[in-house]
């Protein structure tokens, strides 16, 4: 008896519990001063009338605790089964109290109340986890996590477990499922399902086309009894298909010619239009068909644009929202995407000779139209999207940028005749212009097809009573580069084919690409798009993975630079000395300077998701800036070694000469930077890397760098000759090219030689170049540290005294210190005398 009664269980599984509590709660959840206690939970779970509690559990809590400040406490699992006589609602309370367990009064640390609306399942299902957070008595946070399931006790099943099966006894069938209403009148339609045997399916004909059938099996599971599964409606249609359907079976009637058995086409895009804004959205191939052969029905019979042409374009509009895998399998079918277009092009033909649609706007969401009669003369067709999110194209002898998605000009001498009618249409998305669900493309050098993505609106312009082909001065494309994010490719301008059913750039050439905008020109008018050409043959692809790897070895150099460059500059911060020698100082700017130039490049040259125009192009400019100022610098250094080995000046001042060289160096390059940011060449940044480009890169970078080049080239072939005859006569051949070789790589690497790498990385050895520079320059920090620092016995020394000063502190080492310093000092003399001025570039300027 009692089994019969217990209808419901729920299963309470006590996961983790977490509570902070602050000095205030001292002794509160744990005995003082020890490092574990007892937390107990009271438990009170409420279902209808019925609540059941359990106040007598207790589980150990382990918290890592010093004295009174408490952290985290992690419960350990623990479970709790309850059943109760009620019919299930679908909603249980929760009560828990959390209280400590120790000598003292159990106090109360936290308590929870919880509505849990949840469904019925079976013993067997995973538990559902809640996570609640809150305030406590003591005002600290605390978290408890558990799981619920709710199921019917065994032997009962349904929804609210108030079914009972017995095999044992008549109480109940348990071997049918019960009888069922199930549908949507607005969908497919609503079904009653009658009384069905356990793996039987009951099967009833489809209310909107009766020649199908809907099927639905019932079924049996250990422990929750019989029920049904969800019904099959594949085969039916939906009442917008049967409406649409109904449609498509009334006569047309000629605009001018009606009778009563036959609908006006106006009227029968009105009532199309009617069936699918009281539908929520097209969801089959079928009704994507219906619409299609609606719409062609209506263009063909009707002899009066403006009484079709708006309906026409709210038709297609909602089109364009339906899921494109949907439209691709109506397009498979029954060509429905390409009939649209065709209806759309007669459509535009019919307006021509329709006098009351000559000078025609309409705007829709995803769609829009624009019609006018111009001279001529230049014409440009732009597209935006205006206040209201809704696309709007303008057709006028004036160019309007502002805003703008997508333009076409079409030069004057276009024209055969006088005035001219034309026609454009925009469109958001590509949906009505794939194959197999897929953007399919063609270039005109290559045999086989490819897949794109499309980076822009598509645009279509059409001349009334004019072939647009193969013009003598071609139209000009422009678009707004949209949809395309994290994508390895080529962009280019295609137009639609409607023979073969793909996109193609034939007659179409990629002109620029400036500010996210492309431009292109073509020699004929009809629809374009931009599209991005993600495909990769097998020479892009071995080209992409020499870049990948490119890149890799110019991030770990560059960071290794950063290192040197930080430790060359620390070194002659810390020791006074060194500062004062010119070549030094010179030496210290240099460094500051690659430092930035390098800091910038990592932090900020490639442009994520989220950085805006303007930091991209405030990155341009100061790496700009600072590539300028390390290779004016290196000119410095250049002039310097001129001074001290081919002139020697006796008149020479270093402080003058500094003075002049921090001008030259830090001035000339903002000179070069105002002017290129005044002429608008940081507006002309990439997509993805925030670099100047085109002639602004040419004339503002390569330019002066190519000549600070020439002229160090120049210096150290006259600095290693003078090098070369001084040392001939005083060491043996061996050491001496040797010797040589390594002063050469020296000044190499200071004069930023290894940038002549960059400029030879053309043609067919464009990749060994291009690898050099990446390791030599990128390692040029490192280079200049391990020639100029740590090769430098003078520096040695200086960090031998430092070592020692720090080393010999107490007063019974002070005269052994003495000594060392001595020492340590002649050494340094002997090591800095013994030591070339030409290595270590320190030469001592009068």
């Amino acid at each position: 008896l009692q089994s019969v009664l217990t209808k419901v269980t729920v299963e309470l599984l006590l996961r983790n519990y977490e509570n902070k509590n602050s000095k205030k709660a001292s002794g509160v959840g744990c005995d003082l001063f020890k490092l574990s206690c007892d937390v107990k939970f009271i438990i009170c779970i409420k279902l209808g009338k019925l609540s059941a509690c359990i106040n007598k559990s207790s589980t150990k809590v382990f918290r890592q605790a010093k004295a009174i400040n408490f952290d985290n406490e992690n419960l350990v699992d623990k479970q709790f089964t309850r059943s109760f006589t009620e019919p299930y609602k679908g909603i249980i309370s929760l009560f828990i109290e959390a209280r400590d367990k120790d000598i003292f009064s159990d106090q109360l640390i936290d308590e929870y109340n919880s509505v849990l609306n949840i469904a019925i399942s079976s013993e067997s299902t995973q538990p559902i986890p809640y996570n609640v957070t809150q305030l406590g008595k003591y005002k600290s946070g605390s978290n408890l996590q558990y799981s619920v399931k709710v199921y019917c006790s065994q032997g009962y099943y349904g929804n609210d477990c108030t079914s009972y099966c017995d095999k044992t006894s008549e109480l109940c069938n348990p071997d049918s499922c019960k009888e069922d209403i199930f549908g949507d009148d607005s969908f497919k339609g609503i079904y009653r399902f009658n009384e069905t045997q356990v793996n039987m399916t009951n099967i009833i004909p489809c209310k909107y086309n009766e020649v199908a059938n809907v099927t639905r099996k019932c079924t049996s599971m250990l422990g929750t009894g019989p029920y049904w599964m969800d019904p099959d409606f594949e085969a039916c249609d939906t009442a917008t298909t049967k409406k649409l359907n109904d449609l498509n079976k009334i006569p047309l009637c000629n605009d001018e010619l009606g009778n009563s058995s036959c609908w006006f086409p106006d009227k029968i895009i009105q009532k199309a239009n009617e069936i699918v804004d009281s539908s929520s959205l097209i969801t089959t191939q079928q009704e994507v068909s219906l619409v299609s052969r609606i719409i062609n029905e209506v263009v063909l019979n009707s002899t009066s644009a403006e009484k079709i042409s708006s309906g026409m374009l709210n038709l297609v509009d909602k089109l364009l929202e339906v899921n494109s895998s949907i439209l691709s399998e109506a397009q498979t079918i029954t060509n429905s995407s390409r009939n649209i277009l065709s209806s759309l092009d007669l459509l535009a033909v019919l307006m021509a000779g329709d006098p009351n649609t000559t000078d025609l706007d309409i705007t829709k969401s995803n769609i829009a139209l624009n019609g006018r009669i111009v001279s001529n003369s230049n014409t440009y067709i732009t597209t935006f999207q205006n206040h209201e999110k809704q696309m709007q194209v303008v057709i006028s002898n004036e160019e309007k940028s502002r805003g703008m998605l997508a333009s076409i000009l079409i030069p004057g001498s276009s024209f055969s005749n006088t005035n001219n009618s034309i026609y454009s249409i925009v469109y958001t998305n590509p949906n009505l212009f794939t194959t197999n669900n897929s953007l399919v493309i063609k270039k005109s050098t290559e045999n086989s097809t490819k897949t794109g993505v499309a980076a822009s609106i598509i645009l279509s312009a059409t001349v009334a009573n004019q072939m647009m082909v193969n013009l003598k001065s071609p139209v000009l494309v422009k678009f707004k580069i949209i949809n395309v994010n994290n994508l390895t490719g080529k962009y280019d301008c295609y137009f639609w084919n409607f023979t073969l059913d793909y996109w193609s750039n034939v007659g179409c050439r990629f002109v620029s690409k400036n500010n996210f905008t492309v431009t292109c020109e073509c020699d004929h008018l009809t629809n374009f798009a931009l599209i991005f050409d993600v495909s990769q043959d097998e020479k892009t692809t071995i080209q992409m993975i020499g870049n990948k790897a490119s890149d890799r070895i110019s991030l770990i150099g560059c960071a290794v630079s950063l290192v040197g460059l930080f430790l060359t500059a620390l070194n002659l911060v810390l020791f006074k000395k060194l500062r004062q020698k010119l070549p030094m100082k010179i030496l210290f700017c240099l460094s500051m300077s690659l430092m930035a130039m390098l800091i910038v490049f990592l932090s900020g040259v490639n442009r994520g998701s989220s950085s805006s125009i303007f930091s991209c192009r405030l990155v341009a400019g100061l790496l700009h800036y600072f590539v300028l100022t390390s290779f004016c610098w290196t000119a410095v250094e250049g002039l310097n070694l001129y001074i001290n080995f081919v002139t020697i000046f006796k008149k020479y001042s270093p402080n003058k000469f500094m003075l002049f060289s921090s001008i030259f160096a830090w001035g000339f390059p903002l000179i070069i930077i105002i002017i290129t940011a005044s002429l608008g060449g940081y507006s002309d940044v990439d997509a993805k890397v925030c670099i100047i480009r085109h002639y602004y890169f040419y004339y503002g970078l390569l330019t002066p760098v190519a000549v600070i080049l020439l002229v160090n080239f120049f210096t150290f072939c006259i600095v290693m000759k003078k090098i070369n005859a001084r040392n001939f006569k005083k060491s043996v051949h061996y050491k001496h090219t040797l010797y040589s070789s390594r002063i050469a790589f020296s000044c190499s690497t200071l004069l930023g030689l290894s940038w002549v790498f960059g400029i030879f990385a053309l043609n067919k050895v464009a990749r060994h170049f291009q690898i050099l520079f990446v390791i030599f320059n990128s390692l040029q920090g490192f280079f200049i540290f391990v020639f100029y620092i740590a090769r430098n016995p003078e520096i040695q020394s200086e960090w031998r005294l430092l070592l020692n000063k720090l080393i010999v502190r107490d007063k019974k080492n002070h005269k052994m210190g003495i000594k060392n310093k001595g020492y340590v000092s002649d050494t340094s003399k002997n090591a800095s005398e013994n030591f070339s001025n030409l290595t270590d570039l320190s030469v001592t300027s009068k």
